[in-house]
């Protein structure tokens, strides 16, 4: 798979939570439940691991936690054009080759692999272009078979036939050759650079078997439309003297042409997508094409956009959450300690552990870390690993497991304590019946004092004890979990601990709300607004209180604060916000006028 495929749609994954967040709603905080559903499907899952996908699979022997966010970025830009025609193909022995769809008068791919090929081709233009910055316009037969669920893209165009397509194609050479003319630019690159406002994007005709007299016409308008960002893949027989590949059903390019595409490309292994992974990429694409939707209201949180009670909820204790795996209580000198809510970190006898852990010995503890009761070394697997062969995951946990015991013994040993016959730091994940778990009185996590604090806070809900515990909980919270980690098993959870700490941030801006001590409700919201700047709940009440506090001013700047974030996302402020901060700014422009109007009137001469 092209690694550029993989990073994009990672980056889809996370703005995609992001505009998620801004539908957020409020609710009691509570602690969550820990769970070991999979956050995506298995072909996204395979699609998104971001695992280099030319690196030897024995390679995990890492002292630092990878970042999915990070990995397999590639440069999709030729270095002849400057735009986005260059699009990973294929790799030889490791190193991806790009091919730039506007170096040649359309490409036809042939053989048994083509089919995957071309899939993979697509998809990757579709997750890698920037928004209006691709088009596709694609027969509607291919469009079921290659592209499934893409009719609904903003970048998608589905058309009867070949010939309307080429009609389209036509047409387009003829309006953007104006419109090139106009601004003195050659190519697309150069139209961009010097019209900015107008985002014209790479035109791709995607087609099956043409008749002649219809490749003979696309010919002609692809000569005249290269320049132009006007392009063509073809799944059909290469005609003589045409461009293109014949892969084989093992992905290889077994023929090329013409010679310079046959040099660089024969004997290399193209990249392929099926059916599956296709429709669960595009699936991404299409999330972040539409509105979220936004969270059913919770009963507990009675949220209104006036001013005077836009932060006002319903005090009384929530029903008790149901389910929960609770954590242990954590030791109150355990030799072990892990922070996982923020930057992930393993001390021994207060000392960081730096060296010597593999990364996933470190992906295996947090997991563990995450199922307090215990789960089987298969569910670990699957959930971490779902990449690989059973074999290898039963291999790869059993080294991680190993790595981690014998790290944490060899730190007892640096420290002094390894001659301890007390001492079971080692064997800090036991196996009891089938399942495995972290040993009781060893270790002290984060996560577990904060999962503690929000359950004494849900407790006391209504109490006066109630602050002083969402206090703890919130300081407790250095970050979302394992962050800098690109585990994707983890997102669940690491949307849920997220939301749960704005809760209580929430929460606490309620109490001082209904106390009257507005100054303090903002600085909480703020701190909210911080750590979620998508959250448009969050912004409405930060509004309000700044309008309780007398602020009408900040309470603008606020909203011009959102209007920024959203737009990062492609979003904006709904109605119910919009029509709040002018029910703010309206009785400030009646005031200004009455202002006018009293000012004494300098006299004439």
């Amino acid at each position: 798979m092209a690694t550029s495929l993989a990073s994009g749609l990672v980056a889809a994954l996370v703005i995609n939570r992001q505009r998620r967040r801004r539908v957020y709603r409020p609710r009691p905080p509570q602690p969550f439940a820990f769970t070991a559903a999979p956050p995506l499907p298995a072909a996204l899952r395979r699609l998104t691991t971001g695992k280099d996908p030319f690196a030897n699979d024995d390679d995990d022997n890492d002292d630092a936690v990878p970042s999915t966010a990070t990995a397999g970025a590639m440069p999709l830009k030729s270095e002849s054009r400057g735009d986005t025609a260059a699009v990973e193909v294929a790799h030889r022995n490791g190193t991806p080759i790009l091919l730039d769809l506007l170096a040649q008068p359309g490409l036809f791919l042939e053989g048994q692999g083509a089919d995957e090929v071309l899939r993979s081709l697509l998809v990757t233009l579709l997750v890698t272009s920037r928004r209006y910055g691709l088009t596709l316009l694609v027969t509607a037969d291919l469009q079921r078979t290659l592209l499934p669920g893409a009719h609904s893209l903003d970048a998608v165009r589905v058309l009867n036939s070949a010939d309307h397509a080429v009609a389209r194609l036509q047409t387009a050479v003829l309006t953007r050759t104006r419109h090139f003319g106009d601004v003195g630019a050659a190519d697309l690159a150069g139209y961009r650079r010097r019209a900015p406002e107008d985002p014209m994007p790479l035109l791709v005709l995607v087609a099956g078997a043409l008749p002649r007299s219809t490749w003979a016409a696309l010919e002609a308008v692809l000569v005249a439309g290269q320049p132009l960002g006007l392009a063509a893949l073809l799944l059909d027989d290469r005609p003589d003297e045409a461009t293109g590949l014949h892969i084989n059903a093992g992905g290889i390019v077994v023929d090329a042409a013409p010679a310079a595409l046959h040099e660089s490309l024969h004997g290399a292994h193209a990249f392929g997508l099926s059916w599956h992974e296709a429709a669960a990429a595009l699936s991404v694409i299409a999330e972040g094409q539409v509105d979220p939707v936004p969270e059913v209201a919770d009963q507990h949180t009675a949220v209104t956009t006036a001013p005077q009670d836009a932060t006002a909820s319903n005090p009384a204790p929530a029903p008790a959450p149901l389910a929960l795996a609770a954590p242990p209580a954590p030791p109150a000198a355990a030799p072990i300690g892990v922070q996982l809510l923020g930057p992930y970190r393993i001390s021994a006898w207060g000392q960081e552990i730096t060296t010597g852990l593999r990364a996933t010995a470190k992906e295996l503890l947090a997991y563990y870390l995450l199922h307090p009761a215990g789960a089987t070394a298969e569910a670990a697997i699957d959930a971490l690993w779902p990449q690989v062969s059973a074999e290898r995951g039963r291999q790869r946990f059993w080294t991680a497991l190993g790595n981690l015991r014998s790290r944490l013994r060899e730190a007892a040993g640096d420290i002094g304590d390894a001659g301890d016959p007390s001492n079971t730091t080692g064997d800090i994940i036991t196996k009891v019946g089938e399942r495995y778990q972290v040993l009781d009185g060893v270790l002290f996590a984060d996560l577990w004092a904060f999962q503690a604090a929000l359950g004494d806070a849900h407790r006391a809900a209504g109490g006066p004890s109630e602050a002083g515990v969402l206090q703890r909980a919130v300081e407790l919270y250095g970050g979302d979990f394992a962050d800098g980690a690109g585990w994707l098993w983890a997102e669940s959870t690491r949307v849920q601990l997220h939301r749960s700490v704005l809760d209580a941030m929430v929460r606490l801006a309620e109490i001082h709300t209904q106390a009257g001590e507005h100054p303090a409700a903002v600085g909480w919201l703020q701190r909210a607004v911080g750590l979620d700047p998508h959250a448009e709940q969050i912004y409405r009440r930060l509004i309000a209180a700044h309008v309780a506090s007398g602020a009408a001013e900040a309470a603008r700047v606020t909203y011009g604060q959102l209007v920024d974030r959203l737009a990062d996302v492609d979003l904006e402020p709904d109605d119910e916000t919009v029509e709040l901060i002018n029910r703010v700014i309206r009785p400030a422009r009646r005031r200004r006028a009455a202002d006018s109007r009293q000012q004494p009137q300098r006299p004439t001469r």
